[in-house]
């Protein structure tokens, strides 16, 4: 259908729209204002006017059915509802309302500016006609959105995608790894320790190779593979050295290397990030590096990497949980000589809040190195307890990127602190009952390799965290109800037990990111219940929504979660209608 009398149709204007929404970030961008804006601006109208606000949610969808494709239609109907969802759960007042749609309008047109690209009105905004096409602008302005998510899915940040650089450099570097070598080799390295040498201290010669190979285009593509064409990739020349392995000592920093351990403490710090390379410049035959993050079982040995010659091996300084091994068996190729590389990744137009980091991690760097090198071979009791402080430091910080992730530590923090600060739990509720769900769908709907255990902890953290809160609450407003009892006891038993029968790895689709191999599961209640986990989880659910005063509380929660259960429900049964796995034979369903 043409749009009134600008002789448009719906995918011209849409083609128009994406010539000038291209780069990931403002697309990103996009996504987040525009929904937040239409919430506030739903907000604002509901504040003002509540039966205005029914009528223009029912005439909007209406008014778009006649310009839009079905299937888009319906998707934008379901951002809709969820936009009305939060409305009716936050009551925001007309002054914040209107203060974000304020703030969510200047936030797109900052996006564009940061991101170097055109916005769409400023296309028009001289032509004849361009007020018509700046209503239908506006009007079909979340349908435009809703489509570009096509492109870019819009919960991508909650995908645990594997971010582990693995390449190797041609021939033409020979020359420059064998200069190096020999520039090692000259300075005589100790063999009761490891050696570090700084960018800085080599020589001519040797300053010349080390850059050529930090320079070489297979590295900076190889982060434009993992991340995005239009990523910036800068070195951090000030971080990068020459390391040489040493043999295990008893108390020693150096005995950080094989356990689990992240090189940095900036772990969150969104849209940038630092990575270390290793780059091998001899032979190496007896040490390994290990990502236990990456795949199901933490302590598995197979997925190892033992550097060769050339061989490049990048990873992310802060967030990684990486450690190595060494096997004496294997032949002794003499010391380990090892480039450590250092990139800045971030994302295209936010270079100078990218560079803060880079600044950041080269002065902790810096420091650590001179507390490393004191601690290496720690004679006094003052550096005794400082290498001891290291390793439990070091400890501490893998249980917690192990089991609970900084990043989702720190937004459970700003969650609490807003429920804090504004005496109203549904900050915390409404932040972090659901972030598991969408979890679940959004790695549910991928087939790229994942970091099966970044993953899995992700969804675990935050569905323990939901159920915690969901169930303190039905404690605090529990009513005795013999149905609403045996509903929650009977159901989340059935969820359990079904859960048990897959197993921690099946249960969180291991079989279908490839971990393991499909597996047709017996016993109760598979065989028994269709998707036996979602099903017992709703039937507890149902049960804690007959607690009455829980539900006049909080009215929005318990719906919340059965909606979003049956939005993954109705995904498991379309992919399982294209045929991934037989339907109810170890399938895993969210738990």
């Amino acid at each position: 259908m043409k749009l009134w009398s600008t002789g448009l149709q719906w995918q011209t204007l849409n083609d128009e729209f994406l010539l000038y929404h291209k780069s990931p970030g403002n697309i990103a961008a996009h996504q987040i204002t525009v929904f937040a804006g239409f919430c506030a601006f739903w907000a604002l109208v509901y504040a003002m006017s509540t039966p205005a606000s029914l009528i223009l949610a029912l005439v909007y969808p209406a008014v778009l059915s006649r310009f839009l494709p079905h299937r888009l239609w319906l998707s934008t109907v379901l951002v809709l509802l969820a936009q009305w969802g939060l409305v009716l759960m936050l009551s925001i007042n007309w002054e914040w309302a209107l203060s974000l749609v304020i703030l969510s309008s200047a936030l797109q047109e900052l996006a564009h500016v940061i991101f170097r690209e055109k916005t769409y009105q400023s296309t028009y905004i001289r032509e004849p006609g361009w007020i018509r096409k700046s209503i239908l602008h506006t009007l079909l302005l979340l349908p435009l959105m809703v489509d570009l998510s096509r492109q870019q899915f819009p919960l991508g940040f909650l995908l645990a995608r594997r971010r582990i650089l693995d390449c190797h450099l041609g021939a033409e570097f020979d020359t420059d790894m064998q200069a190096l070598r020999q520039w090692i080799l000259d300075q005589q390295p100790p063999n009761d320790k490891t050696s570090h040498w700084w960018r800085a201290d080599l020589s001519t010669n040797a300053h010349g190779c080390f850059d050529a190979i930090g320079d070489a285009d297979v590295i900076h593509n190889g982060f434009r593979d993992l991340f995005s064409v239009d990523a910036f990739v800068e070195r951090i020349p000030a971080m990068d050295e020459v390391y040489v392995a040493g043999p295990d000592r008893n108390l020693s920093s150096d005995k950080v290397f094989p356990m689990p351990h992240t090189d940095g403490p900036y772990a969150v710090y969104p849209g940038a990030s630092v990575y270390r390379c290793l780059v091998a410049v001899g032979p190496n035959q007896q040490v390994t590096t290990h990502f236990p993050m990456s795949h199901a079982d933490f302590d598995a040995a197979d997925d190892a990497y033992c550097l060769q010659t050339g061989d490049v091996l990048g990873f992310d300084y802060h967030r990684e949980l990486h450690f190595i091994r060494t096997n004496t068996e294997a032949d002794d190729c003499g010391p380990r000589m090892v480039m450590k590389l250092h990139y800045l990744v971030g994302t295209s137009g936010l270079k100078g809040y990218s560079q803060v980091l880079a600044r950041l991690s080269a002065r902790y760097n810096q420091t650590a190195r001179e507390l490393f090198l004191a601690t290496i071979k720690p004679t006094s009791i003052i550096s005794r307890i400082l290498a001891l402080w290291i390793l439990l430091s070091t400890k501490v910080f893998q249980y917690v990127q192990r089991y609970c992730g900084a990043a989702n530590l720190a937004w459970v923090g700003v969650c609490a602190g807003a429920t804090a600060i504004s005496g109203n739990p549904v900050w915390m509720l409404a932040g972090t009952s659901y972030v598991h769900y969408l979890i679940y769908i959004r790695t549910f709907s991928t087939r790229e390799r994942l970091s099966f255990n970044t993953f899995r902890r992700d969804a675990t953290f935050f569905k323990t965290v939901s159920m915690l809160q969901l169930f303190m609450w039905a404690g605090i407003y529990f009513q005795p109800s013999l149905i609403a009892l045996l509903l929650v006891i009977v159901g989340y038993s059935i969820s359990a037990l079904a859960a048990m029968r897959l197993g921690p790895v099946r249960t969180f689709f291991g079989a279908e990111q490839g971990e393991v191999p499909y597996e047709k599961v017996a016993g109760f209640p598979y065989g028994w219940i269709p998707h036996p986990m979602i099903v017992g989880a709703l039937t507890g659910l149902i049960g804690l929504s007959m607690f009455t005063g829980l539900t006049e509380r909080f009215g929005w929660l318990i719906p919340l979660h059965i909606g979003f259960y049956l939005v993954h429900l109705a995904q498991e049964i379309w992919v399982g209608h294209r045929g991934s796995a037989p339907a109810d034979e170890g399938r895993a369903d969210a738990l």
